[in-house]
């Protein structure tokens, strides 16, 4: 086996190297090519926060802006690109029970400017194991020739009116705890 390998080893060291001539060819049409994405600069679902829980569904309207840019192989130029536009977005639930997704389009206003809105029904529903409730993330990507961009927004159920107030105020979106268990 070692001997097999050892000639597995000497067989790649001494392959033929590669040709060290620089292809002009395909480094010109590398170079000479757009490249063109989308970057979401606004993502807001309203509302925010879904309260009381109380297992109906609410309608949560989710709108966005975009730019579309190109690069050119020495900087970004921000202007309008032909091609087809088009999106997707997808919920992700804390608890992987409810996440529609579905088709986003992007609407040209002016320049390279875009902007997006669209609908989904959200579960007023909440954990009691968790002191904050339950966190839905939804996520909007948008794509054109060759790239996406995409962005997250969180809507939570808040278990009580204090939860809510603390969740208002929290900058950061830590992963929820359990409760501590009652002596009672």
């Amino acid at each position: 086996m070692i001997r097999f390998l050892s000639r597995l080893w000497a067989g790649a060291r001494t392959s033929p190297r590669p040709s060290t001539r620089p292809l002009k060819a395909e480094v010109a049409a590398l170079e000479s090519r757009t490249l063109q994405t989308f970057v979401i600069t606004a993502l807001h679902a309203q509302p925010e926060f879904i309260y009381p829980p109380n297992g109906r569904f609410v309608e949560v309207q989710v709108t966005g802006k975009a730019i579309e840019y190109h690069f050119n192989g020495r900087k970004a130029i921000f202007e309008d690109m032909p091609g087809p536009k088009q999106g997707n977005f997808q919920v992700t639930d804390e608890f992987a029970q409810i996440e529609p997704q579905g088709p986003v389009t992007p609407i040209h206003t002016t320049d390279n400017n875009f902007v997006f809105s669209f609908t989904t029904e959200l579960q007023a529903k909440a954990s009691k194991t968790y002191a904050r409730g339950r966190r839905y993330y939804i996520s909007v990507g948008l794509k054109d020739t060759d790239g996406w961009g995409g962005k997250t927004v969180a809507v939570w159920v808040p278990n009580s009116l204090t939860a809510k107030f603390i969740a208002a105020n929290q900058e950061n979106l830590a992963p929820a705890k359990p409760l501590p268990a009652s002596n009672g």
